[in-house]
């Protein structure tokens, strides 16, 4: 018994066609990277601008255009010797990085966009680390996280020269109104040239407060300065869902829903004030499911919602004891807005959506 193949002459001439193309394709990658396409600098300091040549080549048999030199960082600059690079030839493109502001190991790239029979991107890498004037021990971003107002917190720090005959400005403070902040810099006395550092902070009203603090470099241009970060958080944390009203103008009162989150796990709605105190605004705080939550419903008259719209940054702030307070914030909306519980700032409507997502999934 014979088997018998058919023959298509047009699929066979087609196949050859896209593998001829694909061939052509293969080998006219045209750019290419002639040596590593990522270069190591080790250690360099931060304050010394970095140059790096790259050499690349021309591999196709036709002139080739570079359209764009794209880094990946603000600290990365690219050259580029060439706008159109002819067959075969060399060309190179050169990186500049300014690591001013990069602190220890970094990688930045540049990407090189050339154009010929086809768009092509290459990308060219530098690796290293970048070392600070000085090193801070432990590190100089700080996290404070304190329940009592007015007790004082205290952090030292090791400052230690990478260089020598590097200095230490004054100190220059940037904080907020309820955040002392005290720095004190005396002469490490561990015979390093260093300096040691006594920081004190103490809040002074709840809530979230932040200082930076820095010190010029001296002894050598273009130097960073150190910098200490700080972030504290006072007292405890309270927050509300959704985050802002939409009220609109209507002839009926208007309902709104909201839930305050506090870490009173007893929360109790005695314990939660609200202001402005609004004439026509009725305020209902009862007990929600979750511990630590107070279901808040508000009653607008049309009266009401005039006079906190017409606040000069309308909004509703709720107290509650031993927490931060949390701002509302209060929008007009258009008049299509439905002015009761189904509009979507209310809680009821949250929790219907929730369900009906919940019985078509």
């Amino acid at each position: 018994m014979k088997i018998h193949f058919p023959f298509y002459p047009a699929l066979v001439c087609l196949l050859s066609l896209s593998l001829a193309a694909a061939d052509e394709e293969a080998s006219d990658s045209e750019i290419s990277v002639a040596g590593p396409d990522v270069v190591s600098l080790g250690r360099i300091p931060c304050h010394q601008v970095q140059r790096v040549t790259f050499k690349l080549v021309n591999r196709s048999g036709r002139p080739v255009r570079i359209r764009d030199l794209k880094p990946t960082c603000s600290c990365l600059k690219g050259e580029c010797d060439k706008k159109t690079v002819q067959p075969g030839e060399e060309f190179a493109v050169t990186l500049r990085l300014d690591p001013y502001e990069i602190k220890g190991e970094f990688q930045r790239s540049l990407w090189v966009t050339a154009s010929g029979r086809h768009q092509q991107r290459i990308k060219l890498t530098v690796e290293g680390e970048a070392v600070p004037p000085f090193t801070v021990q432990p590190p100089p971003r700080i996290h404070l996280r304190t329940l009592a107002l007015g007790v004082a917190w205290t952090n030292v720090h090791v400052l230690s020269p990478s260089e020598k005959g590097l200095t230490l400005g004054a100190p220059v403070f940037e904080t907020n109104a309820d955040f002392d902040v005290s720095f004190n810099l005396s002469t490490d006395r561990s015979g390093t040239n260093g300096y040691q550092a006594k920081i004190v902070m103490r809040p002074r009203a709840l809530g979230k407060h932040q200082a930076v603090i820095r010190l010029p470099v001296e002894g050598r241009t273009n130097m960073p300065p150190v910098q200490f970060s700080i972030q504290a958080r006072a007292g405890l944390e309270l927050s509300a869902a959704p985050g802002r009203l939409l009220l609109p103008h209507a002839d009926q009162p208007v309902v709104r829903r909201l839930l305050i989150h506090t870490e009173d796990e007893a929360a109790s709605g005695r314990d939660l004030r609200w202001e402005p105190q609004v004439e026509g605004l009725e305020v209902k705080v009862g007990a929600s499911a979750k511990a630590g939550n107070l279901a808040v419903e508000l009653r607008f008259s049309p009266e009401a919602v005039r006079q906190v719209l017409a606040l000069k940054t309308p909004a509703l702030t709720f107290h509650y004891t031993s927490h931060a307070p949390v701002a509302v914030s209060v929008f007009q909306a258009d008049k299509k807005t439905v002015p009761d519980a189904a509009h979507p700032s209310s809680l009821r409507h949250v929790i219907d959506k929730r369900r009906l997502f919940s019985r078509n999934r």
